[in-house]
């Protein structure tokens, strides 16, 4: 992989700029958490960063004394917005299909039982047969190669400032 790339796929979700709608959906996100989070070493919590205007995040300079400053806070706002990115550029490029439920926004573990439970009663009434394989991956996250990840993402077309 390149340490620069472009992203050629037709696609703008990793080079857009940052506009402050999308830290207006990240801190939207966080404020659940607000009051029930401890503060960093800095002292600062997600509530000073909610106090920061949407557009002066979107235009905030990297090497600025705010960022190191709020940098725990700040890091999971940006955070936020590459993962907003990457499930938009996921979606369009259709890459996950619609039976991976867990760790989607409005997706729940239990659509696949319903759809289990679907699927042996059809099976029931046409008097077939239905296998199922139940498999525990736990801990599947921490054994992932990471680099293969990286590999697989740029050949699937993923490129630009957020991918780099």
């Amino acid at each position: 992989i390149p340490s620069s790339t472009e992203q050629e796929d037709g696609g703008d979700e990793m080079t857009r700029p940052a506009i402050g709608d999308e830290f207006g959906t990240a801190k939207g996100r966080l404020g659940p958490r607000i009051g029930h989070s401890a503060r960093g070493a800095d002292k600062t919590g997600y509530e000073d960063v909610m106090r920061i205007p949407n557009d002066v995040l979107a235009d905030l300079d990297p090497d600025s004394y705010r960022v190191i400053g709020l940098e725990s806070c700040l890091l999971k706002v940006f955070t936020l917005v590459i993962e907003m990115r990457l499930t938009e550029w996921v979606a369009r490029k259709g890459i996950v299909p619609d039976s991976q439920n867990g760790f989607r926004r409005g997706m729940r573990t239990h659509n696949c039982s319903f759809v289990l439970r679907t699927v042996i009663d059809a099976a029931t009434g046409e008097k077939k047969k239905v296998y199922a394989a139940f498999v525990d991956l736990k801990d599947a996250f921490p054994s992932t190669n990471i680099a293969s990840l990286w590999a697989k993402m740029y050949r699937a077309g993923a490129a630009g400032p957020i991918f780099d």
